[in-house]
C-alpha cells in the first residue's frame, strides 16, 4: 500500500469517525473510546497503535473544546450570521463537565489525600491503595480519583476496618491518615500527616471478626 492510499485510507476514517461520533451524540462514550481500545490492544504494528492514539487525542480536543463552546460561542455564532440555519447542536453528557474549562483557570498549589498504614510490631507499614480497593473500573483508576477520601467518615469506619481485617491478617491495626501538601508542585516530597483514627482504638479486634 503507498503513502498516498494510507494518508486517504486515514483522512477517511478520521471523518468518518468524527461523522459517527456527532451523528450519535447519545453514544459518544462508547463511539469515542472504543476503537482506540481496541486498535490499541490488537494492533501488532506500533506505529499503528501511535498514529491511533495520536488520531484519538486530536478528535477528543475537538469534541472537548466544541462542548466547552457550544452553548455560549457556537450557537449564538450561528444564530448571529446564519439566522434561518438550526441552532441546535447535540450535546454531550457524559464525558465533561457543563463548567468546561473554567473549573481548571485557578487551582490551588496546595493538596491533600488519605493514606492507610498497617500496624506490626509497633512499626507503620504505608499501604498501596491499588491492594485495599481492588474493585476493577473501565477506562479509569477509581483510586487515583480520590475514592478513599469515603474511609475518613465514622459511619463507614467499622466496615472498612473490618474490610481491612480480612484483607491483611498479617496487620495488628490499620491507622487512616490524612496527608497534605502545602505546594505539591514546588515540594512533592515534603507533606504533613494528621491521624484520623486507628481501628483498634474506636473499634476492639474481638468486635471487628464475626
Amino acid at each position: 500500500m503507498s503513502a498516498i492510499s494510507r494518508y486517504v485510507g486515514g483522512v477517511i476514517f478520521f471523518f468518518g469517525w468524527f461523522f459517527l461520533i456527532f451523528k450519535l451524540p447519545v453514544y459518544w462514550v462508547y463511539t469515542l473510546t472504543i476503537p482506540p481500545i481496541v486498535v490499541v490492544n490488537l494492533a501488532r504494528n506500533r506505529a499503528v497503535r501511535d498514529r491511533f492514539i495520536t488520531l484519538f487525542v486530536l478528535i477528543w480536543l475537538i469534541v472537548y473544546f466544541y462542548n466547552n463552546t457550544r452553548l455560549m460561542l457556537l450557537r449564538p455564532f450561528i444564530q448571529r450570521h446564519f439566522p434561518r440555519a438550526a441552532a441546535h447542536l447535540p450535546v454531550n453528557q457524559f464525558l465533561f463537565p457543563p463548567a468546561g474549562p473554567i473549573m481548571f483557570l485557578h487551582l490551588d498549589d496546595t493538596f491533600a489525600h488519605f493514606v492507610v498504614y498497617g500496624v506490626k510490631d509497633l512499626k507503620l507499614y504505608e499501604l498501596n491503595p491499588h491492594k485495599i480497593i481492588q474493585n476493577r473500573t473501565l477506562f479509569y483508576d477509581n483510586t487515583h480519583r480520590g475514592v478513599l477520601s469515603a474511609i475518613a467518615d465514622r459511619e463507614t469506619a467499622p466496615s472498612f476496618c473490618r474490610m481491612m481485617d480480612r484483607r491483611f491478617p498479617e496487620f495488628d491495626d490499620f491507622v487512616v491518615a490524612l496527608r497534605r501538601y502545602r505546594s505539591l508542585s514546588r515540594q512533592p516530597h515534603i507533606y504533613e500527616e494528621a491521624g484520623i483514627f486507628r481501628c483498634r482504638q474506636i473499634f476492639p479486634k474481638e468486635s471487628l471478626t464475626p
